[in-house]
């Protein structure tokens, strides 16, 4: 893995995201190409990420705030059926030097910071609606929004958090969650339990929610 990496991205190359403007809502779909990767030797299955995706991913939280600060409410979602993502590529890391590991936890750590940024300074909170199973790095891409919503019964947690990229994330005000959301009485006292089903279409009219509560 020994190439120059272009930090600059464009909305029009974006790969692995999508992004929908709704006036005060908008829609941030993860659909992360498989054979997208930065470099070659491995496939990005089941939503897994490597530093490609979260670039693209920085790109979209930074012209979130400063070309549509219309916006208020950010809810991200899987484009994949039953999964919503498996955390970084472990093929990825296998195969990486040991400096591109730790500048890769360092970026996406830092992308995900740009969560609280944009909440802090731009007035926009974002929301994980969780359908399928989350995973690893998947809990950083959830414990780094505002509020997580299991949109689907299948919805489940990976047993072993902290193994991956979580271990080394930086947000102490949420740590103590990951070991909470391995079973369904812990996440009721974490309060991550899946939405009544009467709550899931508000998902869908968050732009009259979001209207409505402004």
């Amino acid at each position: 893995m020994t190439k120059r990496i272009d930090f600059q991205r464009d909305p029009d190359t974006y790969r692995h995201w999508t992004v929908a403007y709704d006036g005060p809502v908008a829609w941030l779909t993860m659909d992360v190409d498989e054979e997208g990767g930065l470099f070659d030797g491995y496939l990005l299955k089941l939503n897994s990420y490597d530093l490609g995706v979260d670039i693209e991913l920085n790109d979209i939280v930074q012209r979130m705030r400063f070309e549509h600060p219309e916006v208020k409410v950010v809810v991200m979602r899987s484009g994949k059926e039953k999964v919503f993502c498996a955390g970084a590529n472990i093929r990825m890391l296998g195969g990486a030097a040991h400096s591109h590991k730790v500048n890769f936890c360092k970026f996406t750590n830092e992308t995900r910071n740009g969560y609280e940024a944009a909440e802090a300074e731009s007035g926009q909170k974002y929301i994980a609606a969780v359908k399928g199973s989350c995973a690893g790095g998947g809990y950083e891409l959830a414990l780094a929004c505002n509020h997580i919503m299991l949109t689907d019964d299948s919805a489940a947690y990976s047993s072993n958090p902290g193994l991956g990229g979580s271990y080394d994330n930086v947000y102490a005000s949420n740590r103590h969650r990951l070991g909470q959301m391995g079973c369904r009485r812990n996440r009721k006292v974490a309060g991550i339990v899946p939405e009544p089903s009467f709550l899931v279409p508000s998902i869908r009219n968050m732009k009259t929610t979001v209207q409505g509560t402004g």
